[in-house]
């Protein structure tokens, strides 16, 4: 279903026009260069481009969160990519949180490490200026740099084994992931009002440390994705029937944010819609007999986009779906991990549904600005279809994430050729996510080798265990 044997962008768009789908595309890749204005307290912050590199996780932190030589390096890449945002992958707010042993996560004991951090990315940044003549620098300089901020909720693992704090009981993602249900716990309102002050902590640090932003990650089924579906969550504050109450730790959040650290850009990656329909997920309303959401009611979305607004967020990254459950609603796949199931639908609809979505989303909020996602799935056509989109006003910026771990200077390639190398991209054959699944660092397996080395010795090692349990 998910095979990819495009000869040519016009090959791809009559399977398009054949599904009958709604999407844009265009050679008209120079908008992706223009800069755009981000409103802040005292003015603006000038984004030189419309490319953004999502928070892609490489879990080759220390055991105490710390960057390492690998996460050095990514950034260094990330840093002479030329994307206009730069969104650090997921760092943990509290140790529990961590979805990885090897997860980042910063504290006051290693702030100075993810200070050089920074100072590698910049360096990186430097590299591609001094490298290039006065038309790279005018649209590469001075990109947003944002730390995403993370509690793995569900599917917490800060050790060997997985201890799950729900939000709320779930016995369907509970089987998915082969979780026994009585392991873990579901955490208490008292948990969450502490856990905002952890919040509250590391937004500090991370100003500190000389980011430009923070994202309260809320997407993908992590513990602030899955309080917004949190019906079922009886006799508290943070979750139930009404949207105020289930938003209520996100805003809260936010809006003391925005007071205390004037100069931070507060920002959120949230998801357009969950795999599970309500009362178990955000505003998806029907599932097809595949799992696949088919009707969704954004009211709850809008409503929450609306307060975030008010309390000073402009900048909103959108995503969907959970990447351990029918990963293909959110990342379109040629390959499913470990040769799993085939997507059931090909992966244009996957697209054409997060697409729909924030058309309307941005047709409703057109005072945010927004970023896009799912385009790795096109290979060398992503930026066409991306500008196709931006033209068309369905959002403002087009974020590439495992894109930029296949083929990271991307963004500078296309602005210097007009187009990008076929034998550079991503071709969705998710053995970055195996990397992650089997406990290893992670990274493009078939483009650096790097990590093709670390693959073939890791999934030996796997496959060594799984014959002897």
């Amino acid at each position: 279903m998910g095979n990819f044997s495009y000869k040519t962008i016009e090959d791809l768009h009559k399977d398009v026009k054949k599904y009958n789908l709604d999407l844009a595309f265009t050679d008209e890749i120079s908008l992706l260069f223009q800069p755009i204005q981000l409103p802040i307290r005292n003015g603006a912050h000038g984004i030189p481009n419309r490319l953004a590199i999502h928070p892609m996780e490489g879990f080759d932190a220390t055991e105490t969160g710390d960057p390492t030589q690998l996460t050095h390096d990514r950034y260094m890449r990330f840093g002479k990519s030329g994307a206009g945002i730069v969104w650090f992958e997921a760092t943990a707010v509290v140790p529990e949180g961590r979805s990885n042993p090897h997860q980042l996560m910063i504290s006051d004991q290693n702030i100075a490490k993810f200070k050089g951090l920074i100072k590698t990315f910049d360096e990186g940044r430097s590299q591609l200026l001094d490298q290039n003549d006065t038309s790279v620098k005018v649209h590469f300089q001075n990109p947003l740099k944002i730390l995403q901020l993370t509690h793995s909720g569900r599917y917490s693992k800060p050790g060997s084994e997985r201890y799950p704090l729900r939000a709320k009981l779930n016995s369907e993602l509970d089987t998915a992931m082969h979780i026994p249900p009585e392991s873990g716990e579901v955490v208490t309102d008292e948990y969450l009002d502490n856990l905002q002050e952890n919040y509250f902590d590391v937004i500090g640090l991370a100003n500190e440390a000389g980011f430009d932003g923070v994202d309260i990650k809320s997407c993908h089924g992590y513990l602030v994705s899955e309080l917004l579906g949190a019906y079922t969550r009886s006799s508290s504050l943070y979750g139930g029937e009404l949207i105020e109450q289930r938003g209520k730790f996100l805003l809260d959040i936010v809006k003391r944010a925005n007071k205390e650290f004037s100069d931070l850009i507060i920002t959120l990656r949230i998801n357009l819609f969950d795999v599970l329909a309500q009362p178990n997920g955000f505003t998806t309303k029907k599932l097809d007999e595949n799992g696949t959401p088919v009707a969704f009611d954004l009211e709850d979305l809008h409503v929450i986009l609306d307060q975030l607004y008010t309390h000073g967020v402009r900048l909103v990254s959108f995503s969907a779906g959970n990447p351990y459950f029918h990963p293909y609603l959110s990342r379109p796949f040629v390959q499913n991990a470990f040769n799993g199931p085939d997507s059931p639908e090909h992966p244009l609809f996957s697209y054409a549904r997060i697409i729909g979505l924030l058309r309307e989303v941005h047709r409703y909020h057109p005072q945010l600005i927004t970023i896009g996602t799912a385009y790795s799935w096109f290979r060398q056509y992503g930026p066409n279809f991306a500008a196709g989109e931006i033209a068309r006003n369905s959002f403002d910026i087009a974020g590439f994430g495992r894109m930029a771990f296949a083929y990271p200077q991307f963004p500078v390639d296309l602005f210097k050729n007009g187009i990008i190398d076929s034998r550079q991209v991503c071709i969705a054959c998710s053995k970055c996510s195996e990397l992650m699944r089997i406990g290893s660092v992670t990274g493009c397996v078939i483009r650096n080798n790097t990590y093709s080395k670390i693959y073939k010795e890791a999934y030996t090692e796997f496959q060594s265990k799984k014959k002897k349990e």
